[in-house]
C-alpha cells in the first residue's frame, strides 16, 4: 500500500496542522487578491461614471454657448465658422477673411452637427458646478 501513510495517525498529527495552515494562508492570499481586483473594478467603474458626468456637462455647456451666440448674432445664426472664430479662436486661423486652417476635430457631428441642429429659441440647460469640483 503506497498511500497507507495518509491514514497513519502520527503522520496526520504532524501534517494536518501544516496543511490546514497552508490552506488557510492560501485562502487569505486569494481573498486579498480578490479584494484588490474588486477595488480596481470599483475604481474603474467610478472613473467611468465620472467621465460620463463630465462628458454630459461639457455637452450641455456647449449647447448653452451655441444658443447664447445665436441669440447675440441672429443674422449669422447658421454661420458655423464665424461662431468658431468668435468663441473658440484657437481652433481656427483666418487671414484676409479666408480660413487657412481649422482643427479637423470640430468639423464632426459633435461640434458642427450640434451647432446646425440648434436654434436661438431652444431651451438652455441649467448647469451646476462641473463634475468633480463640488465641495
Amino acid at each position: 500500500m503506497l498511500h497507507s501513510f495518509l491514514h497513519d495517525p502520527q503522520y496526520l498529527k504532524f501534517t494536518l496542522p501544516i496543511m490546514t495552515f497552508a490552506s488557510a494562508y492560501g485562502m487569505v492570499i486569494c481573498k486579498r487578491k480578490f479584494n484588490k481586483f474588486r477595488e480596481k473594478l470599483e475604481e474603474r467603474y467610478e472613473t467611468q461614471q465620472q467621465q460620463e458626468k463630465v462628458k454630459t456637462w461639457m455637452y450641455q455647456k456647449q449647447v448653452n454657448t451655441i444658443i447664447d451666440w445665436k441669440k447675440e448674432h441672429p443674422s449669422e445664426a447658421d454661420n458655423y465658422f464665424k461662431f468658431i472664430r468668435d468663441t473658440f479662436p484657437e481652433n481656427i486661423k483666418v487671414e484676409d477673411e479666408k480660413i487657412v486652417w481649422i482643427d479637423h476635430r470640430i468639423l464632426g457631428d459633435n461640434w458642427k452637427g450640434t451647432f446646425l441642429g440648434l436654434k436661438a429659441t431652444d431651451k438652455k440647460y441649467v448647469l451646476s458646478q462641473p463634475p468633480g469640483t463640488e465641495v
